[in-house]
């Protein structure tokens, strides 16, 4: 069997692995527009220098000889032709398949600001964004910053260690409005501050104002305010890669529709991680599940069903779960934390710990089941809080002992159950 693997990312990785562990003979090719594997979560390291390019690869040496897989890198597939099994790279050349899995990922997308395409405005979704951003820390002062989701959080903090001067523009009333709720994201907003962001939420960029030259110089609210800017970051949404793959005629809406297999309309063609878009197990919605654990499980799932394995399915398959590390605060959010149900019971747990730091934990609730959770500071137990939303496991009961084993590990000066 000829396996076609589009894409070198967590899904992708995760189909060649178990392609491979299930079937040590069927031929694996693995097509990628990147040269290598590696970690987007740390990007923002690398564009604010604090990583190499080396240091984010996940993958050792040699990696696709010791699979067995022909990797071809720095190549982005331009056409799909499903009937005849074949697909044709920017290069000009043609490749078949039995089966094929696109993992092809996301782009950033840049917001509707007049001004906004030309030089010194950069997305943040590749390595090549990241490098691109660090090579112009030398002879850049003033950054801005639009969009305040995970990217958006993590590199002004990186930025102003750096001692840049960054500001970060928002339309929400807070920053991480996906992950947190008013007091959380007021606290997110105060970290930031403190650190020498200037936090802009509530605000729309309006137009950005460049130099003779076409560099910009200043980015201008809808609200009037002028920001300097010699670098600009557009971190307020993403575009799954699927170019080709709706030409072909595969159905879609924001990704390449999947079902339980991880299948496309397409026969034989199927589709995993940030450009895949199925039903999400805790909104039963569809809609993408673009977080890393989801796209490496989907990325085993498809592996299974191109070989044909029965009963490989997605029983769990939710992006709605999200770890950030604000300076020294660790914050995790699991379950949809940024739009509860008016019938859901929201219960709040404080603690100081013995070195000061205050922990919240926000629990949302609906006959017994726990719905949704925000962990700030004490992330303790925060798996077998996903495990009781994603397999709907009554944990009411559990939860005064688990808040008081909590306070116990961390010498919890004070705590406060509301």
């Amino acid at each position: 069997m000829k396996v076609i693997i589009a894409g070198s990312g967590a899904a992708g990785m995760s189909a060649a692995r178990t392609l491979r562990e299930i079937d040590k003979t069927c031929e694996i090719k693995m097509i990628s527009k990147d040269a290598g594997y590696y970690s987007r979560c740390m990007l923002h390291l690398v564009a604010a220098g604090n990583k190499t390019e080396k240091q984010v690869i996940l993958a050792p040496q040699g990696w696709e000889e010791k699979l067995g897989v022909e990797f071809i890198p720095s190549q982005e597939i331009t056409e799909l032709d499903t009937a005849a099994r074949t697909i044709r790279l920017d290069d000009g050349s043609s490749h078949n398949f039995d089966r094929l899995l696109i993992a092809t990922g996301s782009r950033a997308t840049m917001p509707p600001v007049t001004g906004i395409n030309g030089p010194g405005v950069f997305g943040l979704r590749n390595i090549e964004d990241a490098v691109a951003i660090r090579e112009t820390m030398a002879d850049s002062s003033d950054y801005v910053i639009i969009g305040a989701g995970l990217v958006g959080v993590e590199l002004p903090l990186e930025l102003a260690h750096a001692g840049k001067k960054v500001a970060l523009v928002e339309m929400a009333p807070y920053p991480l409005p996906m992950q947190l709720e008013s007091e959380t994201g007021s606290m997110c907003a105060k970290i930031l501050e403190d650190s020498g962001v200037s936090v802009f939420c509530g605000q729309l960029a309006g137009e950005i104002i460049r130099h003779e030259s076409g560099l910009p110089k200043e980015v201008l609210l809808k609200s009037g305010i002028r920001l300097p800017a010699n670098i600009i970051v557009a971190a307020a949404g993403v575009k799954a890669n699927m170019d080709f793959a709706v030409d072909a005629g595969l159905k879609f809406s924001r990704g390449l529709l999947i079902d339980e297999k991880c299948e496309t309309s397409a026969q034989g063609i199927f589709a995993a991680g940030d450009v895949a878009e199925g039903r999400d197990t805790l909104m039963d919605q569809v809609i993408p599940s673009a977080i890393w654990p989801t796209a490496v499980r989907q990325g085993k799932v498809a592996a299974m069903n191109i070989l044909g394995i029965s009963g490989a399915a997605l029983e769990r398959n939710t992006g709605f779960k999200a770890s950030v590390v604000l300076n020294r605060t660790q914050v995790i959010s699991l379950g949809p934390v940024y739009k509860p149900d008016s019938s859901w019971e929201k219960r709040i747990v404080r603690s100081t710990g013995s070195n000061g730091q205050l922990s919240i934990k926000i629990f949302y609730l609906h006959e017994g089941l726990l719905k949704a959770a925000l962990l700030w500071g004490d992330i303790t137990n925060s798996g077998l809080y996903f495990e009781a939303i994603v397999n709907k496991r009554p944990i009411l009961a559990d939860l005064p002992y688990l808040d008081q084993l909590d306070a116990a590990k961390r010498g919890v000066e004070q705590l406060q159950v509301l």
